[in-house]
């Protein structure tokens, strides 16, 4: 396991939460997101693939989305996860 690096003193645990993100006006919610976080001050680190095509398909075209909404999520790396 990873130990936090916010409060070192928990440890980083990988769960699918609810991701949520604002695109102009609207509301961007996308359940079982894969995330790293923290058993005590709960500080979330998102997989940087699963981000990575979250904003990819906030600019595609609606022909481009549905390639863009299939994501297959590969073994835990430290480098993959984001602080957000």
């Amino acid at each position: 396991m990873i130990q936090c690096e916010e409060c070192r003193i928990g440890l980083l645990h990988q769960k699918q939460i609810t991701y949520l993100d604002w695109m102009g006006r609207n509301a961007i919610v996308v359940a079982n997101a894969p995330a790293l976080v923290c058993d005590v001050c709960g500080e979330t680190q998102y997989d940087l693939e699963f981000l990575d095509r979250m904003q990819n398909l906030m600019e595609a075209t609606p022909e481009e989305s549905a390639a863009a909404l299939r994501f297959t999520p590969s073994p835990v790396s430290k480098r993959r996860w984001q602080q957000l």
